[in-house]
C-alpha cells in the first residue's frame, strides 16, 4: 500500500515483531524522512542478514510528527508513551490515538527487513490494520481492541464475555452471611479472601456460573462457604517434591539424614574421606 494517507486520527493493529524488534510504525509522512522515526539508529547489521538487524529502541522519537508522537498509545490495553516503548517481540494488539486527525503516512510496509528504514515502514508483520481518520475516544478503541484480541489473541479482558476478576475480598467476621452471585455463564475469579474470624461467618456461593479461586485463594479465611449453586474452582494441588523429581546435574550431595551420611555424586565417582555424621 503506498497510497498517500492524510488526516489520521487513529491506528489500531495486531503486530507481531520478532527479535528485531518491529520497524517504523508507518512509512513517510509531510516529512519522508521523520513523519514516524524511531529513536537512534536501527541499524546492527546487513540489510542482507536479516538476523543481524534489530531495533531497540522506543517506537518514535523526537522528529517524529506531532500528532502521533504526542499521542496516547496503549498496548494490550495498558496504556504508554510511543516515545518511551518499544514493540514486546510478539504478537500483541497496539492502538495510537493521536492529538488530532491530521497525521500523515506515505506508506506502510509489513515484514521489510532493509537496514535503511528511514523513509519506510516494516520490520514487523501484522494480522489486521485499523486506520481512523478521526481521533477515537477511550472508549470506542478499546471496542475496537477488545474485537482484535478475540478474533486473532483468543483472549478476554476482565470485565469482557463474563469474565470478572476481584483481587482481595473482606469477609464478615461474624453473624453474618456474606453473598456472591455468579450469573450463568459468568466466571468470578477471586486472588484472596480474608476475614471470617468467627465459625458463624458464612459466604454463600449462588448463582450458576464459576467462583474461581487463585493465588492465596480461601487461605486467610476461617468461615464457613456454602456452594448453593453453579461450581467452585481452587489452585491446582501439588505434591511434594521426591528427590528424583528435583532438578538434574546434581553435582554433590551431603544428607545428614541418613545412617552413615558422606557426600556422594550422582556419578558415584568414589569419594577417598567420606564425610561421616557422629552424635
Amino acid at each position: 500500500m503506498t497510497n498517500a494517507l492524510d488526516n489520521i486520527g487513529t491506528v489500531i493493529a495486531v503486530w507481531g515483531s520478532d527479535v528485531r524488534n518491529g520497524g517504523h510504525f508507518l512509512g513517510g509522512g509531510a516529512n519522508l524522512s521523520f513523519g514516524w522515526h524511531r529513536q537512534g539508529n536501527p541499524v546492527t547489521g546487513s540489510s542482507t542478514v536479516h538476523a543481524s538487524y534489530r531495533w531497540s529502541n522506543a517506537i518514535m522519537n523526537g522528529n517524529a510528527q506531532g500528532a502521533a508522537k504526542y499521542g496516547y498509545m496503549w498496548q494490550d490495553g495498558v496504556i504508554c508513551s510511543p516515545e518511551l516503548v518499544s514493540y514486546n517481540g510478539g504478537w500483541q494488539v497496539i492502538s495510537l490515538q493521536c492529538t488530532d486527525s491530521i497525521a500523515q503516512a506515505n506508506g506502510i510496509g509489513i515484514n521489510d527487513k532493509r537496514s535503511n528504514m528511514s523513509r519506510v515502514s516494516g520490520g514487523q508483520e501484522v494480522a489486521e490494520l485499523l486506520i481512523y481518520d478521526t481521533v477515537l475516544t477511550r472508549e470506542q478503541i478499546e471496542l475496537v481492541e477488545m474485537y482484535l484480541e478475540a478474533k486473532w489473541l483468543e483472549r478476554n479482558r476482565t470485565g469482557w464475555n463474563g469474565e470478572a476478576r476481584l483481587t482481595t475480598l473482606n469477609a464478615p467476621t461474624d453473624n453474618f452471611e456474606g453473598m456472591i452471585d455468579v450469573a450463568a455463564g459468568e466466571t468470578l475469579e477471586i486472588d484472596r479472601v480474608i476475614g471470617g474470624g468467627q465459625p458463624s461467618a458464612k459466604l454463600n456461593k449462588t448463582g450458576a456460573g464459576t467462583l474461581n479461586f487463585e493465588g492465596e485463594g480461601l487461605a486467610n479465611y476461617s468461615g464457613e462457604l456454602i456452594l448453593s449453586d453453579g461450581s467452585l474452582r481452587f489452585p491446582a494441588l501439588r505434591a511434594t517434591p521426591t528427590l528424583e523429581g528435583l532438578p538434574n546435574h546434581l553435582y554433590a550431595r551431603f544428607d545428614p539424614t541418613r545412617a552413615n551420611a558422606h557426600l556422594s555424586t550422582r556419578s558415584k565417582v568414589p569419594i577417598p574421606a567420606p564425610i561421616t555424621c557422629r552424635s
